[in-house]
């Protein structure tokens, strides 16, 4: 078979590099390198169109030869250096397309297909004798038993209530600081999800599992005042790489009921994973006062729970359709900052993660 494709396509895209830059020694005016890494991350949608050719291998094993063509639009990264002189903010704007060709291979779940043969014509004779004519098959109420694989897109709008925490190492008795801040981590998200349903009579019990890409993301800014962390002056810690949630997946029990046989109503609840990024910097003050940037960042992987419901619909053939909201506690995670050869100063900032999130998805569910 050959073949022409087109439709939607979702990818992170990532954008990452350093400022050079400048500052002065305020006691000798002699200058001093200021460089400051920036990255940024996002989950972008585009359009795709391409093609192939399929065979059959042998069973019901086919592979598959396949161009596609992805543009997904334009990303955009704002990064600033502080420290240098002057102030310098830089923006990148990249058009970002795709060419791919790819091998396959799949497996067809259809093995008591009728296949389409030849048929020679009757003799006239056999004309002549009345025949058999099958009628149409009687199709059953649906059913909601199965096995099920589908994807989803969706916004979510997290939340982080972030403690920060100075100690400036140049004072005999080392003064703290600490402030808190909570900020919402929003974006759009996409995924895909399989599981298995049970029904019996109108109750519906199943396991769903699924994986999401995020762009849920934001830049909070820490200031210790004055000269509280440092004689010097103020120190400011900036997200400006951001707090992000990368991707997500979860691991649910699903029940429900069957309101009518075509739309079911459930309650979800398990296990969830997350990877996290916090990364920014630090501008500061060294030993001896002179102004220094370090960067910091922390990527890991919590686990939490979440627990939502939604209401999912037959739409046509076994097709499906559904509309969810998850609250998900992805714990909290802590990335710190202690590097004595170039900043007089320890910070850490402890996060506390949830998540909100509403989506909707379609499945296809295997008889």
């Amino acid at each position: 078979m050959a073949y022409f494709t087109g439709g939607l396509a979702v990818g992170a895209i990532a954008q990452s590099g350093t400022i050079a830059g400048v500052t002065f020694d305020p006691s000798s005016g002699n200058p001093l390198p200021s460089p400051i890494n920036f990255a940024h991350r996002t989950v972008k949608t585009a359009l795709t169109i391409g093609g192939g050719v399929e065979t059959s291998l042998t069973g019901n094993v086919t592979g598959k030869v396949e161009y596609l063509h992805m543009d997904f639009g334009s990303a955009s990264t704002l990064a600033t250096n502080i420290p240098n002189v002057p102030l310098t903010a830089v923006t990148v704007n990249s058009r970002v397309t795709n060419e791919i060709i790819r091998l396959g291979i799949n497996y067809k779940f259809d093995s008591t297909a009728a296949v389409s043969n030849y048929q020679p014509a009757r003799p006239a004779a056999l004309n002549r004798r009345p025949l058999l004519v099958k009628g149409p098959l009687k199709v059953g109420p649906w059913s909601w038993t199965g096995y099920y694989l589908g994807v989803n897109a969706g916004y979510g709008w997290g939340k982080s209530s972030t403690d920060a925490y100075f100690n400036d190492n140049t004072i005999p008795i080392p003064a703290s600081f600490a402030t808190t801040s909570t900020f919402q981590l929003k974006d759009e998200l996409f995924g895909v999800q399989t599981g298995y349903n049970l029904q019996s009579g109108s109750w519906v019990w199943g396991i769903e599992a699924d994986a999401q890409l995020s762009g849920q993301r934001n830049n909070p800014r820490f200031i210790c005042p004055t000269t509280i962390c440092n004689p010097a002056g103020p120190v400011l810690a900036s997200f400006d790489q951001d707090q992000l949630v990368e991707w997500f997946a979860t691991l649910r029990a699903r029940f429900g009921a069957a309101v009518i046989p075509d739309v079911l109503v459930y309650a979800t609840g398990g296990a969830a994973v997350a990877g996290l990024v916090t990364a920014g910097n630090l501008f500061g003050y060294d030993s001896t006062g002179t102004p220094i940037t370090g960067a910091f960042k922390n990527i890991t992987i919590n686990g939490g729970w979440m627990a939502g419901g939604g209401v999912e619909a037959h739409l046509c053939g076994n097709w499906t359709g559904k509309i969810e909201y998850l609250y998900i506690n992805l714990g909290s995670m802590t990335t710190g900052f202690n590097n004595q050869q170039i900043m007089a100063l320890t910070a850490s900032f402890n996060s506390r993660l949830t998540d909100q999130l509403v989506r909707a998805g379609i499945n296809y569910k295997f008889d």
